[in-house]
Parts: C-alpha cells; structure tokens; sequence
C-alpha cells in the first residue's frame, strides 16, 4: 500500500493585527467595540485566524496569536502561531505524524524559523509554536495619544513589513490497513448466498450466519418476504461504509468501534435488532473514559442498555456529581424511568 502523505503550505504578508498595541500603554483605552476600559481590564491573547484549507480531507486551520506574559516565560509580548488539523471522512485514521516549519521575516529577510515535530493524536488539536518573536522586535511602538486612532500596527512605508509563512508534512496513523480487513468479511466465497446492496456496492452475505445475529434478516430469509427468494437485496437508508462497519461487529475480522460513531451503530443496531453488536457498543462505552458520564446515561436511556446504565451509576460516588449531571441540559430529556434511577441514587447519598 502506496503511503499518502498531506502536505501544503501558506503565507501571509504584511501581517496586522486589529489590536492598538499602543493603547496597552495608557491608563485608558478603547476596545474594538468602541468601550472605554481600564489598563488592568484590556484584551489578551489576541488571536486572528490567516488561512485554512483542506489536502485531500485533512481541514487545517491556521492562526496567529499574541501572547501575554502570562501565557509565555518571557515578560514580553510575543507572536506566536498554531494549525488545527480537522478529518472525520478519513478511513481509519487515528491521527498524524509529521512536521511543520514556520518562518517570519521582516522586509524580507528570514527572522524566524521553527521546526516542529508535530505529533496530532485527535481531530481538532493545534499544533504550533509558542514566542516565535517579541512583538517589539516586530512592530515597534510609536508614541500616539489618539485613542480611537487607526486599529494596527505601525508600519514604516519604505519597510517591506512582517510575513509569516508555515508549511506541514503530516504521515497518517492507522488504526487498521486502510483497505480494510473488516471489508474482506464480505467478499464472495463457497458459503456466501445472498448479496446486500448498498449504494450501488455489494456485500456477500451468508443467510443463515446473519439470521442467527439478527431478528431482522431472520424475518426477512425465512419468511414470505419476497426478499426470500431475491439472490441481491437492497438495504435503503444508510450509509455503505457506515453499515458495512456496523455489520462487520458479527463478523471475526471487525471495524473498530470508535465515539464518533459508537452512536450511528447503536441507531442500527436497533433498526436492524442485532444483539451482538449491541452488546459490543455498550461494552465500549462502559471502558471508554473520553466519554462523560451523562453521555453514557443518555445512551443507555435510548437504547435500553441496562447494564450500562447501572454500572455508570454505580461509578458517581459524590452528591455533589450526582446534581451536577442533573443540571446538565442531556437530563431532560431523559426518560421517566431513568430519572427515578437518578433520584435513588440521590437518596442513598442523602441516607
């Protein structure tokens, strides 16, 4: 298997800020909603987004920042700079590794250059770097009193101004090959009888095998379906590679159950009444810890996972935990029943 590797760069000249850097330096100022504020009260970390793209479904997000001395081990005011990496369609991808060199330059000539090994080990996460260059060193002050004067930076007309550019190289992480061992569970052999079509794609299928997991297909092979009879059955209203992962639970070679998707499963486990693989979504959200809670409830509430629900409840060991979850805004729409189990739980704190 030939390995993809996502790269891309940007760039982005004369860099400004819609901040009045100046204005930090007096003992009142005017925000950017034209509020007057005291010097104790004035706006930190500054954070302006310059660019955003996408290679081939990883989405990256890139940002300029200015920190303050809180934020950084120097005194100074400092310009930092951060990429977001965003992928919910990339089969199998648990993550990326790689590198990214960002470079500043003032009129022109390199100031800056960073290297990072980058390790992205979540959709959503920014990688970047932290005090890439004083901000004095950058745009040095000049003394002006007009509080509402011009948002910006001051900038010299014979300078060439700040350019800040990045690029990335990120190797994807798989939690399985790519061309998907849960896929071979489907292809045609000596044993297969019937085809599941979806979306134009087969799956060959043993009839007997799926109607031992599930009441569903067991009504449809066994009863006086037409489908009975048909060699190819259309399955309407899902997703190919969403159902293909959900039916491959039964199956010894299984996608893997993940929180994006843990949700979707359980909705066609439901529809389509196979245990088995209700069972293996509840046992998943039991172990995960990424999952809250209240999440958990909720799942268990909607599709009656009862174990699960018990076992969660179990795990609140505080009253304080326990009113917490109650105030969160997934308890209303809770059932009766789960609700009453919520009070219990209450009480025996209380007792």
């Amino acid at each position: 298997m030939t390995e993809n590797i996502y790269k891309t760069t940007g760039r982005k000249e004369n860099l400004r800020f819609d901040k009045d850097r100046n204005q930090q330096f007096q003992n009142q100022y005017y925000d950017e909603w034209g509020q007057l504020r005291k010097k104790n009260e004035q706006l930190n970390n500054f954070k302006q987004k310059i660019g955003e793209g996408n290679v081939d479904g990883l989405f990256w997000t890139w940002v300029v920042q200015l920190d303050n001395a809180t934020m950084t081990t120097t005194s100074d005011e400092v310009i930092s700079s951060y990429i977001r990496f965003k992928w919910s369609k990339l089969e199998g991808v648990l993550g990326f590794t790689g590198k990214i060199d960002f470079v500043l330059k003032l009129d022109g000539k390199v100031v800056v250059n960073k290297h990072v090994d980058a390790l992205v080990e979540f959709s959503g996460q920014w990688i970047g770097v932290r005090n890439l260059k004083s901000v004095e060193d950058c745009f040095p002050r000049q003394d002006n009193s007009n509080p509402m004067r011009q948002h910006g930076f001051n900038q010299n007309q014979n300078q060439k101004g700040c350019t800040i550019e990045f690029s990335f190289s990120m190797t994807p992480v798989f939690a399985f090959s790519p061309a998907s061992n849960f896929i071979s569970n489907f292809e045609k052999t000596q044993n297969t009888d019937a085809i599941l079509e979806v979306d134009g794609n087969q799956l060959h299928v043993n009839k007997s095998f799926l109607s031992i997991h599930s009441e569903f297909f067991e009504k449809l092979f066994n009863s006086n379906f037409k489908e009975k009879t048909q060699s190819i059955i259309r399955i309407k209203d899902v997703d190919f590679v969403n159902f293909s992962k959900f039916l491959s639970l039964i199956y010894p070679n299984s996608a893997e159950i993940t929180v994006e998707q843990v949700g979707s499963y359980l909705e066609l486990a439901d529809k389509y009444l196979m245990a088995a693989a209700t069972q293996k979504c509840e046992e998943f959200l039991h172990q995960n810890k990424r999952i809250k809670n209240i999440q958990k409830i909720v799942f268990a509430d909607k599709h009656d996972l009862n174990k699960l629900l018990r076992e969660t409840l179990a795990s609140v060991d505080s009253k304080e935990e326990l009113e917490g979850l109650t105030l969160l805004p997934e308890f209303t729409s809770l059932s009766d029943s789960t609700k009453a189990s919520l009070l219990h739980k209450f009480m025996h704190f209380i007792n």
